[in-house]
């Protein structure tokens, strides 16, 4: 059947249309639309050919950009907590370097070692201590309290700088406890939350001499807000959660403030977690098992920035840029499925109305005519249509015409062979009755 299509159609195409027979796909949709209507061969076309392409195309485009705002947004969170983490190392070295400095100043170690016996050797100290640190604790923002404890008896406490362990609470107990633990503690600088107290954080640093005798404690009680507030109290416009955690994963700054001092346990921290022996487990914050995006940045201190992106959230966002780009290819799939009904509607319509003028013109109703109005292949069709059925009407008139004209001739021919003939016949027939003898007689009679 293919190898002889082309043969077959030869008469009914141009030459350049049975050029186009020789190749395969030509002749694939030929014999595919052979037995459809005029309709179903657009229809089907335009869904091969726009229909179907438009929506792998549209899926095509839907998931990239989809999977593109994805990563833009992982990579916008990536950004804001490298940012975050940043600015909270950068803060965390002044005010590391503040209390390092204060702790490891030779002249101050060596009076708080110093045996004191005379009291002008002790206003001198404390004058000192007050001329030297008491503006340097108020370099950096956020400083609401600067003291330096020591136990030497020798020296005073003046209330203002020097200060000595006592029964008064401190840092959510008492100083004499706390000044203990503190000291007890393997590093020399620490960074503590209050209990209690979710607004204030501690920073202490032991004041050693050369030969590591322990001779006080820089105290610094910092503000939250005015440390680490801006940048972890609204994260991803209230999508997310950070956490600032220190080395021994406690965490000293979070979005949800009531879990300041709890202790974070993440994936990659996970088999130490289960290695510790923790008796209280509801201090541990655990978001190993969570659904939600975890990313964490290590700082130069070995703090780490952890952040918690709820992945349900990107997830909605996916989805709804996935159905708004596949509501507007759908609006105008269905637009354009919509014109085309509508232009192959109208072809259609003025086919079978050129048809029925067709089955007019051969019964013999040459008065048809189509109006048209447009100037397309099908307007100079209807228009050729028309011209058609006058010229056919008035070649069939010119026929019927000259029929009669020519029977009307014959007729007269007829007649005029005819007329003598009757006479004489006429003249006969009354010549040879009986009656017309019999007038005869009496006519002769009577000349008699």
């Amino acid at each position: 059947m293919p190898a002889s299509l082309p043969s077959a159609a030869a008469g009914h195409f141009s030459g350049k249309e049975r050029g186009l027979l020789r190749f395969p796909l030509s002749r694939w949709i030929i014999r595919f639309t052979r037995g459809m209507s005029l309709r179903g061969k657009i229809l089907s076309l335009y869904v091969l050919i726009l229909l179907l392409p438009t929506l792998l195309l549209g899926s095509g485009s839907a998931y990239l950009v989809a999977r593109g705002f994805h990563n833009s947004y992982l990579s916008a969170v990536d950004e804001t907590v490298l940012q975050t983490a940043q600015i909270t190392d950068f803060s965390k070295r002044n005010y590391d370097l503040l209390a390092v400095r204060t702790a490891t100043d030779g002249e101050l170690i060596a009076r708080l070692s110093r045996q004191y016996v005379d009291m002008t050797e002790v206003v001198d100290t404390v004058n000192y201590v007050d001329r030297t640190f008491l503006l340097t604790g108020k370099y950096l923002p956020g400083i609401l309290d600067f003291r330096i404890y020591h136990t030497n008896d020798t020296l005073v406490q003046d209330g203002q700088l020097l200060w000595r362990p006592e029964s008064r609470i401190i840092a959510g107990q008492k100083e004499s406890a706390w000044y203990r633990d503190t000291m007890a503690a393997a590093e020399p600088l620490k960074w503590s939350s209050v209990p209690g107290s979710q607004d204030r954080f501690v920073i202490t640093h032991k004041i050693v001499d050369r030969t590591g005798t322990p001779l006080g404690l820089v105290y610094i009680l910092l503000d939250y807000d005015a440390v680490f507030g801006e940048r972890v109290d609204r994260p991803f416009n209230d999508k997310g959660s950070l956490f600032i955690v220190d080395n021994n994963r406690s965490i000293l700054a979070a979005t949800d403030r009531e879990q300041i001092g709890k202790r974070l346990a993440l994936s990659e921290w996970q088999e130490e977690l289960q290695e510790d022996d923790i008796n209280d487990k509801a201090h541990w914050l655990d978001l190993t098992h969570s659904k939600e995006l975890l990313i964490v940045k290590p700082l130069s201190s070995g703090w780490s920035v952890v952040s918690s992106t709820a992945m349900r959230q990107l997830s909605t966002q996916d989805r709804m840029i996935l159905l708004l780009i596949a509501g507007i290819t759908i609006f105008f799939l269905l637009l354009s499925v919509s014109l085309m009904m509508t232009v192959v509607q109208n072809i259609v319509r003025r086919i079978r109305k050129l048809g029925n003028r067709m089955g007019d013109l051969s019964r013999g109703e040459f008065e048809a005519a189509i109006r048209y109005s447009e100037r397309d292949e099908l307007g100079d069709l209807e228009n050729r249509f028309n011209l058609m059925s006058e010229r056919l009407g008035k070649l069939v008139e010119d026929i019927t015409q000259a029929g009669l004209q020519e029977k009307e001739q014959a007729f007269r021919a007829l007649q005029a062979q005819i007329n003598p003939h009757f006479i004489y016949n006429s003249l006969g027939l009354l010549r040879c009755a009986p009656w017309m003898r019999g007038i005869r007689s009496k006519f002769r009679l009577s000349t008699r």
